[in-house]
């Protein structure tokens, strides 16, 4: 089935236009922005294709691109954790929804439970994939494990778009100042000091422990 979706702008708390895109018929199924993404380069990606046609297929589905990523604005002066909680909100509010299912998958994962902690009245179920609760900059204050995380951030600095196998779709998703500042966010945030009770269901998988 080939996805048709209507791909329509908001814009942040700060002036930074998001785009956002909505596909299939029926209850909304919201899923958070994640890094890379880019709303039609999507659709053709081995990675994210299939998936974009299977949560079509009977809901709604709501999916946006980071800013700095994609069809959103790429040159932003802020991206930190907050922006993105807050990005997420504004694409919610201007798509009008009310209670929905939230899909978090890798680094959206930290931002969705930020989002149903302030907003739990509007989360209905909250389904966590291939993420962590803590950044990886916050897992551990070993030396070696530091040093290790800052050469991994390096090399993507330095190799970011040289058309190397693997990485041919990551220059159209995003410039290397952009990326390389997302992964800072990512890295350094922690959902896990979030504390109030929740009460949705939840589903979560993770390879690695949170």
């Amino acid at each position: 089935m080939a996805v048709r979706q209507k791909i329509r702008l908001c814009t942040a708390h700060d002036g930074v236009r998001l785009a956002y895109a909505l596909s299939g018929s029926g209850p909304p199924l919201v899923k958070v922005g994640n890094w890379l993404t880019h709303l039609e380069l999507d659709l053709q990606s081995p990675v994210w294709g299939y998936l974009i046609e299977a949560l079509s297929r009977d809901r709604t589905l709501v999916r946006y691109d980071q800013r700095g990523t994609g069809l959103s604005d790429r040159d932003v002066e802020s991206m930190t954790f907050e922006d993105h909680v807050r990005d997420l909100e504004t694409v919610v509010a201007t798509a009008k929804l009310g209670r929905f299912p939230l899909l978090c998958i890798s680094q959206g994962t930290t931002v969705g439970i930020a989002f149903a902690v302030r907003h739990p009245d509007r989360v209905s179920h909250l389904i966590l994939h291939g993420g962590a609760a803590r950044g990886r900059r916050r897992r551990s204050t070993d030396p070696a494990y530091v040093e290790e995380e800052e050469t991994m951030l390096k090399l993507m600095e330095l190799g970011w778009g040289k058309n190397r196998p693997g990485d041919s779709s990551s220059p159209a998703s995003s410039s290397r100042a952009a990326a390389s500042s997302s992964t800072n966010g990512s890295t350094s945030c922690n959902a896990s000091r979030l504390h109030p009770p929740l009460r949705f269901d939840c589903c979560a998988a993770s390879r690695t422990p949170t």
